[in-house]
C-alpha cells in the first residue's frame, strides 16, 4: 500500500444516460463497458483499490432517465470491472454516509457514475461538480489524481463540454489532470480518413496541458474505435505528466513571507520614483530563489497587513489559501497542518537549554590537586618503609655498611635527599642498594608525573563541571526562563516541563536577548531558547561564542518548511528541487552567508548596547611570577620548618650542657 500513497490515481466516469432508441441501448452499454475497461485495464494498475462513487438525486431529476435504466446501466459497469478480479473495489454514493474503514483510506483510484443532462455542457458540468463536491465533504477528495470523465451522449461539440468540464474542476476544485471521453455521432469523417459503420461506436479523449509551453491547451489526445474489439488511433498514452520537470510558459506565483529578523530581512528594491519593491535576505530566501529558478518559475511578494504580527497575517492567509506559496521560518506543526500542506524539511533547528558556562578553577587549588589524598598516604607509607628498612639493612650489616645508614635521622636524610633529586650518601652493601636502586626509580616516577600536571595547570587550569543533561539542571537549582507564549503556541506541556515547572517557577523570557545576557554575566540562570535565534545574538552581541554553553541534545526539534495550500501542483516539483539542494550542501552554504551578512550588517542590526562580562581563559598568557605562587609558598614552608628544627635544636643543646 505504500506505492498507493506515493502514486495516487483517480478515475472519473461520468455516464449520460439519455437514450432515445430502447433498441440501441445495450449496444451503447456494451460499447460504453468495453471501451471503460480497455482504459482501466491499460491504465489503473492491478494493485491498486478501485472506488466506484454512484449518482445522487441533486434535488430535480425531471431530465434525468429512468431510474431502471441507469441502476441497470451501473449494475453491468459494476459487474464487468469485478469479473476482471484485478481491483478491490470500494463503492460510494451522494447523500449517503459511508463507514470509515481502512481500505478507503487507501484508495488511489476511484470512479464516478454521474447522471448528466441533455440541457447541455453546463448541466452536465454542474453534475459533476456536485458529484466531486460531496467527495470532498467526505474528505477523500484528492485533487492531485487523475479524473477520467466518461460521456456518453452525443453533443455538437464534444471540445466545448470538454472545456467546461476542465473550467468547472479546476475553478472549483483545483483539480489538474483530467481526462474526457466523449462519444462522436456515427457517419464521420475523421482525421485518418476512415469511415466507419454503423454499429462502430468511436469515443474521443481530450485532456488539459495547463503548464504547456504554448500556455493553456486543450487536446485531442487519442480516439477509439469500439464494435467487436477496441481499436486505438493513436495509442497514446491517456494519463501522460502534466507536471512538466521545467515550466515552459509564464507561470507567476503569488508568494507570502515577512520581515522575521533574524531569518529574513527586508530590503527596499525602488523600480522608480514611485514604486518601491521589497525583496528579502535570508538562507530560506536563496533556497527559494534557487528552486524556483532551476524550475523556470517566478514569483511576485503578495502584500499583507503591516499592523498585524507577521506570523499572524501569514496563518490569516494561509486559512484563506489565496497565495501559491508561504514562509517565514515557519515550523513543521500539526495545527498549521490543518489549513496547508508542508515541503520537504529545510533546515532543522531547536529549542535548545542554554546553561552558564563553567568558571575556571584557581591555579592554586587545582595544583593542589594534583595528587589526591590516598596517594599522599601511599607515598608516606612508602617513605616510612624504605627508611625503617635502610635503617634495619644498616644495623644488621654494621661492619661492612657505611656508617651513614646506621642511625634512623641519617636514613631519614638519605631517604628525603633523594626524593627531592639531592645528593645523597652512597650505600655499600649489595642490599642497601638494591632498596636504595628501587627507591630512586619510585620517586622519579613520582616526580615526573608531579611536574607534568604542575606545568599543565600552571598554562590552564581548567573550568569546573559542566551542566551536560536535564537531571542535573534540575538538580543544580538555576532559575530558569523562556518565551511562555511562543513556545505554548506550538508545543504541550511534556512530562519534562510539568517536572520543571513544578520544582521552579519559570520567568517569561519575552525579550530573548535579555535573558540570555543574564545567562553570560550571571551565571545562575538557564534559558530555553531557539538555536537559529542564538546564532544571531552570539554573532552580533559576542566576541566569542564559548561564552554561552549549552545542553548537546535538542529539547524540541523544530522542522522549518515551505506551506503551500492545500492539493498545490507546484509542491512535488518544488520539493524535487529542495531535496536536491539540500543534499548538494547549498543549504549549509545560504546560512553561512546569512551569518555573514549578520557580521557585515551587524552596527546597523546591534540596537541596543549590553556590557557582556568575558569570563573565559585565554588561550595564552603571559608567564609571571604570579604563577609562581605554590612554589615560593612551599619554599616558605620549608625554610619556616628548618628555622623551627634548628632552633629545637640549639635548645636542646644549651640544655644539654648546662647538665
Amino acid at each position: 500500500m505504500v506505492l498507493l500513497l506515493l502514486l495516487p490515481v483517480f478515475g472519473t466516469i461520468h455516464a449520460t444516460l439519455i437514450m432515445t432508441n430502447n433498441d440501441l441501448m445495450a449496444a451503447d452499454q456494451r460499447h460504453l463497458v468495453t471501451c471503460v475497461k480497455t482504459v482501466l485495464q491499460r491504465h489503473i494498475p492491478p494493485e491498486r483499490p478501485l472506488m466506484i462513487c454512484l449518482p445522487g438525486s441533486l434535488g430535480n431529476t425531471k431530465d434525468a432517465p429512468s431510474g431502471s435504466i441507469h441502476t441497470q446501466t451501473y449494475d453491468i459497469m459494476l459487474q464487468a470491472i469485478n469479473e476482471e478480479s484485478k481491483w478491490l473495489l470500494h463503492t460510494t454514493k451522494p447523500e449517503v454516509d459511508t463507514l470509515k474503514t481502512s481500505m478507503e483510506a487507501e484508495v488511489s483510484s476511484v470512479v464516478y457514475t454521474v447522471l448528466s443532462s441533455e440541457h447541455g455542457a453546463r448541466n452536465t458540468a454542474n453534475k459533476l461538480a456536485y458529484q466531486v463536491g460531496d467527495l470532498r465533504r467526505k474528505k477523500s477528495l484528492n485533487n492531485r489524481g487523475t479524473f477520467f470523465v466518461v460521456v456518453t451522449h452525443s453533443f455538437e461539440s464534444p471540445k466545448q463540454l470538454a472545456e467546461k468540464i476542465f473550467e468547472t474542476l479546476w475553478r472549483e476544485f483545483n483539480i489538474l489532470d483530467v481526462l474526457v471521453l466523449t462519444p462522436v455521432t456515427s457517419n464521420t469523417l475523421f482525421e485518418t480518413g476512415n469511415r466507419i459503420n454503423d454499429g462502430t461506436r468511436v469515443f474521443r479523449f481530450y485532456t488539459r496541458f495547463p503548464f504547456h509551453s504554448s500556455g493553456d491547451e486543450i487536446m485531442l489526445i487519442d480516439e477509439y474505435f469500439v464494435d467487436t474489439k477496441v481499436k486505438s488511433v493513436h495509442n497514446s498514452n491517456l494519463f501522460p505528466n502534466k507536471v512538466p520537470i521545467k515550466f515552459q510558459n509564464h507561470n507567476i506565483l503569488s508568494v507570502l513571507t515577512a520581515e522575521l529578523l533574524p531569518v529574513t530581512m527586508s530590503v527596499n528594491k525602488s523600480a522608480d520614483e514611485n514604486n518601491t519593491q521589497i525583496e528579502y535576505k535570508g538562507a530560506e530566501i536563496d533556497l527559494f530563489k534557487l528552486s524556483l529558478e532551476n524550475l523556470n518559475l517566478s514569483y511576485v511578494y503578495k502584500p499583507h497587513d503591516k499592523d498585524v504580527p507577521p506570523s499572524y497575517a501569514l496563518l490569516a492567509n494561509l486559512i484563506t489559501g489565496d497565495f501559491d506559496m508561504m514562509f517565514a521560518s515557519t515550523p513543521l506543526h500539526e495545527k498549521i497542518l490543518q489549513y496547508g500542506e508542508p515541503s520537504t524539511t529545510n533546515y532543522e533547528t531547536g529549542y535548545k537549554w542554554y546553561v552558564p558556562c563553567p568558571a575556571p578553577i584557581p591555579r592554586l587549588e587545582k595544583i593542589s590537586g594534583i595528587f589526591s589524598p590516598s596517594v599522599w598516604v601511599s607515598l608516606i607509607i612508602s617513605f616510612g618503609a624504605v627508611t625503617t628498612v635502610m635503617w634495619l639493612l644498616a644495623k644488621r650489616s654494621s661492619k661492612t655498611e657505611n656508617k651513614d645508614y646506621r642511625t634512623v635521622s641519617n636514613c631519614i636524610y638519605n631517604a628525603w635527599a633523594t626524593a627531592l633529586g639531592v645528593s645523597a650518601f652512597q650505600p655499600s652493601t649489595t642490599a642497601m642498594r638494591t632498596i636504595f636502586f628501587l627507591w630512586i626509580c619510585y620517586c622519579y616516577s613520582i616526580s615526573t608525573l608531579f611536574q607534568t600536571f604542575f606545568t599543565s595547570f600552571l598554562v590552564n587550569p581548567g573550568f569546573g563541571k559542566q551542566i551536560e543533561n536535564f537531571k542535573e539542571l534540575l538538580s543544580s537549582g538555576l532559575e530558569y526562563g523562556y518565551d511562555q507564549q511562543l513556545y505554548g503556541q506550538f508545543f504541550d506541556n511534556s512530562t519534562q516541563d510539568v517536572e520543571l515547572d513544578r520544582l521552579f517557577k519559570p520567568t517569561d523570557c519575552a525579550d530573548r536577548e535579555l535573558c540570555l545576557l543574564r545567562v553570560v554575566n550571571d551565571n545562575d540562570f538557564a534559558t530555553l531558547q531557539v538555536e537559529f535565534m542564538t546564532m544571531y545574538f552570539v554573532t552580533i552581541y559576542l566576541q566569542k561564542q564559548s561564552l554561552l554553553c549549552y545542553l548537546k541534545d535538542n529539547f524540541r526539534v523544530i522542522d522549518i518548511v515551505f506551506y503551500f495550500p492545500q492539493g498545490s501542483h507546484f509542491r512535488f516539483p518544488i520539493n524535487r528541487v529542495v531535496r536536491r539542494i539540500i543534499e548538494a550542501g547549498l543549504m549549509k552554504k545560504f546560512e553561512n552567508n546569512m551569518k555573514e551578512l549578520w557580521k557585515i550588517q551587524k552596527q546597523s542590526l546591534a540596537v541596543r548596547y549590553f556590557a557582556v562580562k568575558d569570563n573565559s581563559v585565554e588561550d595564552f598568557f603571559v608567564f609571571s611570577t604570579s604563577h609562581l605562587q605554590i612554589a615560593f609558598w612551599s619554599l616558605a614552608l620549608g625554610v619556616g620548618l628548618s628555622s623551627v628544627c634548628l632552633l629545637f635544636e640549639i635548645l636542646c643543646y644549651r640544655l644539654g650542657v648546662v647538665q
